[in-house]
């Protein structure tokens, strides 16, 4: 596990980070189980684009696009696995809290839900 968000850059600055479509799509044309601690990180990251340069990971300079990604649920999977929970901010925490209560997420997350403060509200 890893931090989410976690991103990556090339040497001209193209931002590369991974969704959970992309991972799906990846693991099915390659015929592979999804592991999603396997897509937390960096390792997902450079697994999916060879060209990375720059890594950045955590809220406190996420990039909008990113964030906006995780706003709109694209990243739900990969967030439920994230080791940094407590740094996540309330809007993400309330949203993953409701797919666990109806059955649509699993795993690590309950115990991340469990051991987090949801003390921050605003982004970061």
């Amino acid at each position: 596990m890893c931090e989410v968000p976690s991103w990556a850059s090339d040497k001209d600055g193209q931002r590369f980070f991974v969704r959970d479509k992309d991972v799906i799509a990846y693991c099915n044309s390659h015929r592979k189980t999804i592991e999603w601690n396997d897509w937390t990180g960096h390792t997902g990251i450079t697994r999916m684009f060879d060209a990375c340069r720059y890594k950045g990971e955590g809220f406190t300079e996420c990039p909008d696009d990113i964030l906006q990604a995780l706003r709109n649920g694209e990243m739900d999977n990969i967030a439920a696995h994230g080791c940094n929970a407590d740094d996540y901010p309330r809007w993400l925490m309330n949203r993953m809290a409701k797919h666990v209560a109806a059955g649509r997420l699993a795993g690590p997350l309950i115990t991340l839900l469990a051991g987090s403060s949801l003390r921050r509200e605003s982004r970061p």
